[in-house]
């Protein structure tokens, strides 16, 4: 079996497992390298750590013996401030921790080295005891305190100092080894990867090459079918090649009857149900399978994708020539279908032509009816709203006399009561002049007592003349009476003067009301006959507005009467109007009945051109 053979999903599994396998291999290199570059960076990290942890260790003795050299210097000093334990201090809880086996299992050069500093150490810390408890013995021991510093302690600082140094210098040496060796590691991944990428990607291009021009050389092969039936003669009994197979053999039936008994060939496509000639198959010819996409055959033949799409194109191919011969026959019945159509759609047209036009003539006659009748209707409306106003108008005429029969009535008896106040008023200034005439009296009596009044003043005046200073008084009081009987007379004067200037306007007065009265009683005789003409005048308007009520009644009832008429006569023009529509609307469609008619008739000419294309 070729590489054409494989199916397409296959082919693609087998591009994406190589793939995926060679970038697996690739990503496990990759990870071990890595994994071994991780290991020397943290081993330089270990050592960097380390390095530091020795030079702090140095600067701390430092510090330590600068404290002890201060201490021996100064005498007011009597306590040695310093880590006298050598488990205590920096390097004692490096050693005697974790510290120092890390360092032996990360450089085992240093064991030797770090066993030798144990000792020196120690004795470098028991010094401080001793210099401090030399002291303390008293200062004459000041100088073999200090030749022990001197000799002993500088001795042990040096030796550790040296040891220190030494670790250090060992790690520093192990740290630039394993950089370089993390450098030439990284640059050997680096190449490695991109020859291993390299390759990879040759081999997937060119296994790519490989499975696609498979897939593409039976693509173009579908393509070329489709363009030569496009563009060719539309060639429907081309069909796309497919694997060919001895039917009878396959499943030996011994038909040796059989047309295609003992041949090579694909019967699916040549005799098969969607074959452009005649099929030979029994199978097919019985009815027992009604495709051959059933057979067992044919299906052990499509082995690819693309022998699938071979076998469905073939059968639509079969399905759209069937289709097509179809329609040729289709075709020939829709022209006859169309021309009759058209001959009955001009026959209808004119029928509808003319009964549009005896529908107009009718409408017209009935629009002429009803717009006679609504005249008369109109007429008949004015002459209703005539006589309704008439009613409204002697209505209102007859609450106008009523109103006027009261007012005069009101009228009446406003006289009759005005009478009586100017009959009371005349009598009580009659009285009234009779209390002005009994004042005048009065006022006369008060002047002459004021003449009295002022002759005696005078008297009195003369008397107190002639009683010289004695009578001085009385004549002051004399002159005072004398004037006020002056100005009584005066005031009498002005009484009696407006007393005559009244009793002259009370008669003025009694004349006027005389005369009122007089006039009253006239007003009250005119009333009198007007409420009697307007009782006469309101039973005659009520008689009229009887009498025009009934022709209004009578009117309204014409009105409509001739209103039903001419809505019958509307409803028969609009009746004949529709029926007019109707049947233009029946013409118009008529008429585009036939202009279907004439464009069906062109598509079926257009549709026959158009199938003539295809061969089948």
């Amino acid at each position: 079996m070729g590489i054409a053979n494989i199916k397409i999903q296959t082919k693609l599994i087998v591009i994406a497992c190589t793939t995926s396998a060679m970038f697996l291999f690739l990503g496990t290199i990759l990870i071990r390298d890595i994994s071994q570059i991780n290991k020397h960076y943290q081993t330089k990290d270990q050592l960097n750590l380390l390095s530091r942890e020795m030079m702090q260790l140095e600067i701390d003795h430092l510090k330590w013996a600068q404290h002890v050299a201060e201490f021996l210097s100064n005498p007011d000093l009597k306590h040695l401030d310093v880590e006298k334990n050598f488990h205590l201090c920096g390097f004692g809880k490096w050693y005697y921790g974790t510290g120092k086996n890390e360092a032996v299992l990360l450089l085992p050069a240093l064991k030797e080295l770090t066993e030798k500093i144990e000792a020196p150490h120690r004795d470098l810390h028991e010094s401080a005891i001793i210099l401090e408890d030399t002291l303390a013995k008293g200062e004459n021991n000041y100088e073999v305190a200090v030749s022990h510093f001197e000799n002993k302690t500088k001795k042990y600082l040096a030796d550790v100092q040296k040891m220190l140094a030494e670790i250090r210098q060992i790690a520093d040496e192990k740290y630039t080894e394993t950089e370089q060796q993390a450098r030439q590691k990284t640059k050997m991944i680096y190449s490695s990867a991109i020859f291993w990428v390299i390759l990879f990607t040759i081999a997937i291009i060119v296994m790519i090459l490989l499975l696609s021009g498979s897939i593409t050389r039976s693509i173009k092969a579908v393509n070329l079918l489709l363009k030569e039936i496009a563009q060719g003669e539309s060639d429907l009994t081309k069909r796309l090649p497919m694997g060919k197979i001895n039917c009878s053999a396959a499943k030996k039936c011994g038909h040796k009857d059989c047309p295609e008994f003992g041949k090579e060939s694909s019967c699916w496509d040549t005799v098969g149900s969607n074959a452009p000639g005649e099929i030979h198959c029994p199978t097919i010819l019985s009815g027992k399978l009604k495709s051959c996409n059933e057979c067992l055959v044919m299906q052990s033949v499509i082995r690819t994708e693309m022998d699938e799409l071979s076998a469905w194109f073939n059968t639509f191919i079969g399905r759209i020539s069937h289709i097509i011969k179809q329609d040729k026959n289709n075709v020939d019945i829709l022209l006859n279908a169309s021309e009759e159509l058209s001959s009955t759609a001009t026959e209808l047209s004119a029928t509808t032509e003319e009964m549009s036009a005896q529908s107009n003539a009718i409408a017209a006659s009935a629009e002429q009816s009803s717009v006679n009748m609504n005249h008369i209707a109109t007429s008949s409306d004015h002459m209703s709203m005539a006589i309704g106003n008439v009613a409204a108008s002697i209505e209102e005429m007859t609450a106008t006399i009523n109103e006027i029969a009261k007012n005069c009535q009101n009228e009446s008896d406003i006289s009759e009561r005005a009478n009586d106040k100017a009959r009371t008023t005349t009598e009580s200034i009659a009285l009234l002049a009779q209390a002005f005439k009994n004042i005048e009296n009065v006022v006369s009596i008060i002047n002459d007592i004021a003449d009295q009044t002022n002759l005696l003043a005078l008297n009195a005046t003369i008397e107190a003349a002639r009683a010289g200073d004695a009578g001085k008084g009385f004549a002051v009081v004399a002159n005072e009476v004398k004037e006020l009987a002056k100005q009584t007379g005066q005031a009498t004067k002005e009484i009696s003067g407006q007393i005559e200037a009244v009793r002259k306007s009370m008669s003025e007065a009694i004349g006027a009301t005389s005369e009122v009265g007089k006039s009253i009683e006239d007003v009250n005789m005119i009333s009198q006959m007007i409420v009697s003409a307007v009782d006469e005048i309101g039973i005659t308007v009520n008689e009229i507005a009887k009498n025009i009520s009934s022709a209004s009644d009578a009117a309204n009832a014409v009105s409509e009467n001739i209103k039903e008429s001419s809505q019958g006569i509307a409803e028969i023009s609009n009746t004949i109007a529709g029926l007019s529509q109707a049947a233009g609307e029946t013409a118009n469609g008529a008429s585009q009945i036939e202009q279907g008619a004439a464009r069906l008739s062109q598509l079926a000419n257009k549709l026959y051109e158009n199938v003539e294309q295809f061969r089948v």
